[in-house]
């Protein structure tokens, strides 16, 4: 499989790796995590950003994941006993 392709366990290591969201904020098998990498795979075809797929896989990957991230960091509601997101939310207005 061509590794510049955008995957769900990719996009779970982005969150992790260098979005540095701990398991405790949200598990890894989150329908949320899921949910917010499917609407942003949905966008980049929507919008017409699928075209550098083939030219630039690799940017093609970060714009996925990175509009992934800007919807999981505005719409993930936060578990019980953490403020991760709210936090998040809350120190870019």
């Amino acid at each position: 499989m061509n590794q510049g392709l955008p995957t769900l366990e990719g996009f779970l290591q982005f969150v992790r790796g260098y979005m540095g969201v701990p398991v405790t904020a949200i598990a890894d098998d989150s329908l949320v995590i899921e949910e917010v990498y499917s609407l942003a795979l949905e966008w980049s075809n929507i919008s017409g950003y699928r075209s550098i797929l083939i030219t630039q896989p690799t940017t093609y990957r970060m714009l996925v994941y990175n509009l992934g991230a800007s919807f999981l960091i505005n719409y993930a509601n936060d578990v019980t006993d953490s403020t991760y997101f709210a936090d998040l939310r809350k120190s870019s207005d």
